[in-house]
């Protein structure tokens, strides 16, 4: 298509150097600070960035329950067939990555050669809320993983900005497609790589939102 026929509905600012260099600058001290004071400087900067005061990083259980109030029938149904969908597509493309087991394949005599397919141990979803919740990520991340038979599926999700709450139609896509879920938009795992067992209090997902700036907003 070329750029005559293109119709920008919003265009991002242009960057000057200095810009990009202030902005590096700020990541870097942001994952410094959750490397050093974990879940506190976590908590800070969701108040910071968000609004969101929470003490507490992990969504509970009554969290969950009480999204369903805020959701009608027909959100709930239409969550759940897309949660069909998805799995059913992942369980089909789970299929075509097969192991190769030994000694199946032997290129020259002397030399045998396979490999297995075996899912990580755990892994962490980031799914985005706050001010543009995309709560179908929950789905498209998290189901693919538990059909290919990751043991446990974390996700975080920023708090809707100003409030201590995650959007509830990410919470009642998660509730039957994962194990935990974080109120939180910082990834501690970028400044430290913990062990997968510690993922529930110490893995997040990145998200620095500079919407002002980046959108001109």
């Amino acid at each position: 298509m070329e750029e005559s026929n293109l119709k920008y509905l919003k265009k991002a600012q242009d960057r000057a150097p200095e810009s990009l260099e202030k902005l590096r600058k700020d990541v870097e001290a942001i994952v410094a600070n959750v490397a050093e004071n974990g879940d506190e400087a976590l908590k800070s900067y969701n108040e910071a960035f968000d609004g969101c005061k929470r003490r507490a990083l992990r969504v509970s259980g009554a969290e969950i329950e009480a999204a369903y109030a805020g959701l009608d029938e027909r959100e709930i149904a239409d969550i759940r067939a897309a949660a069909a969908n998805i799995g059913r597509f992942a369980r089909e493309q789970r299929r075509t990555v097969a192991d190769l087991p030994l000694p199946t394949f032997k290129p020259s005599p002397g030399v045998r050669l396979g490999h297995r397919v075996i899912p990580a141990r755990s892994c962490c979803c980031y799914v985005p809320g706050g001010n543009y919740p995309l709560y179908s990520s929950a789905l498209m991340l998290a189901i693919p993983a538990k059909v290919a038979g990751v043991p446990r599926v974390a996700a975080c999700s920023p708090a809707m900005r100003g409030t201590d709450r995650i959007n509830p139609r990410t919470r009642d896509a998660w509730e039957h497609n994962g194990e935990v879920i974080l109120a939180d938009s910082i990834d501690e795992a970028i400044a430290n790589d913990r062990a997968p067992e510690h993922l529930e209090v110490q893995t997040r997902a990145a998200e620095i939102r500079l919407e002002s700036e980046d959108l001109g907003a």
